[in-house]
């Protein structure tokens, strides 16, 4: 039995080539939408207003008939709503050029949108040396989106006064890898060892024999520095004893004594 040529693959070409500029034409409202709300975001932000353009992520919920009301409006000229800390679901009117008959005013769309803020970060705002102290002219912070894993910072006091743990490209996260506390002491230099014990301070002088931050224990060698013979300078000299202090600021170490060392 002959069978007859099915016409639907005509039927569903038609179908989408109908379909296919309306989808497209929706896209473009829901972008210059998009794009307005943006900028209207930025307006009401302490960091939008500073000039720092925030990367917004936006999700609108419009219906057909809210689209098309933006297209037949002919062109957005304003954006009002939105409620503290503006994320979240959130309420918006969009203000559009063509006169509302009705009003004698500018037609107003109302439409609800998801809004959401990637992670903000303190990067480099130039290259840093492997221990460069920080402040406030070699960092900014920024909102970045698409983050491996959760190990940077987010505020500008969280990095200040530490020091870069290795060499740092302009631009980069700052992470716990990046920064650490500034070295106070370093091996090889003459430290002033204060010792103290029952209420009694002494002061003597060491060699560091290990790199140190604060609050680090390292191993010092005790140095004595003997009075000088007539017409002859002071010779600093090790002894054979070698301990663990504390570094307690630049230069310095504590170690809290239970002898007669000192």
């Amino acid at each position: 039995m002959p069978y007859a040529l099915c016409p639907m693959p005509f039927l569903v070409l038609a179908l989408l080539l109908v379909s296919a500029p309306t989808f497209a034409a929706d896209r473009k409202i829901e972008k210059e939408l998009t794009d307005a709300l943006s900028v209207y975001l930025n307006r009401c932000t302490t960091d939008g207003k500073a000039g720092n353009e925030i990367p917004w992520k936006i999700k609108l919920q419009l219906t057909p008939q809210q689209i098309k009301a933006i297209a037949d409006g002919e062109k957005i000229t304003g954006m009002y709503g939105g409620k503290n800390p503006l994320v979240g679901t959130q309420e918006f009117q969009a203000e559009l050029q063509k006169i509302n008959p009705a009003t004698g005013r500018k037609t107003l769309v109302r439409f609800t949108a998801e809004i959401d803020l990637p992670p903000k970060v303190v990067v480099a705002r130039r290259a840093l040396q492997k221990g460069k102290l920080l402040n406030e002219n070699d960092i900014r912070v920024e909102y970045q989106d698409n983050l491996k894993g959760t190990d940077y910072f987010s505020q500008p006091h969280e990095v200040l006064g530490k020091a870069a743990a290795s060499n740092v490209p302009e631009g980069a996260v700052l992470t716990s890898r990046s920064v650490q506390k500034p070295i106070l002491v370093k091996k090889g230099e003459v430290v002033t060892v204060v010792a103290k014990n029952a209420g009694v301070t002494v002061t003597s002088t060491g060699k560091a024999l290990e790199d140190g931050t604060e609050g680090d224990l390292i191993m010092v060698d005790q140095l004595l520095k003997p009075t000088p013979e007539k017409g002859r300078s002071a010779i600093t000299q090790k002894t054979d004893s070698t301990f663990a202090a504390k570094v307690a600021s630049i230069g310095t170490v504590e170690v809290f004594a239970t002898g007669n060392r000192y």
